[in-house]
């Protein structure tokens, strides 16, 4: 709304564009931007979408900035994002996020963890399976070195029992 003192410094071409109200008493006079903007929502809409067009092609596009996207062009998730929320829900919606955020932190820590696990158990089962067959070599030469002993000492008690017989038989020669 405009003044009357302000409506008068206008020019004559500017004045057409509003509709002067005179009050009655107790009322104070006021001037309507109906002609400006659009008797209808659907006109004020437009005059608003070409004001900010306009906006941008003399000054957004020097300085890089974006146009912007109409109301009617977004998804309706943008919509709603869009739409006026009260304190208290958007500390909730905050705090969802937040707790959100903390759960996919955790479980990525998680999934870290698990898999230096897995890790460690394969390096400690292959660990497990070297000892294991270095055991089993050990068993094996172990039995194997007993076998030997025990070969060698009937050897040498097939020996021994051996040469009296054969000291023996010189003697009865």
């Amino acid at each position: 709304m405009l003044t009357t003192k302000e409506w008068k410094a206008l020019s004559k071409e500017e004045r057409s564009k509003y509709t002067k109200y005179e009050t009655t008493k107790g009322v104070v006079e006021c001037v309507s931007y109906a002609k400006v903007w659009g008797e209808t929502a659907k006109d004020k809409s437009e005059y608003l979408t070409d004001l900010h067009t306009k906006y941008y092609n003399e000054i957004g596009k020097k300085y890089g900035l974006e146009r912007g996207i109409q109301y009617h062009e977004l998804t309706e998730e943008e919509k709603r994002e869009r739409r006026h929320k009260s304190k208290v829900l958007l500390e909730a919606e905050r705090q969802a996020k937040q707790a959100i955020a903390e759960a996919e932190k955790l479980k990525a820590e998680i999934e870290a963890e698990t898999s230096v696990v897995a890790q460690q158990k394969e390096e400690a089962q292959k660990d497990l399976k070297t000892a294991q067959s270095g055991f089993l070599a050990k068993i094996f030469s172990l039995a194997s070195i007993r076998k030997k002993r025990q070969l060698s000492s009937r050897n040498r008690m097939s020996l021994v029992s051996r040469k009296p017989l054969a000291v023996s038989s010189k003697l009865l020669d």
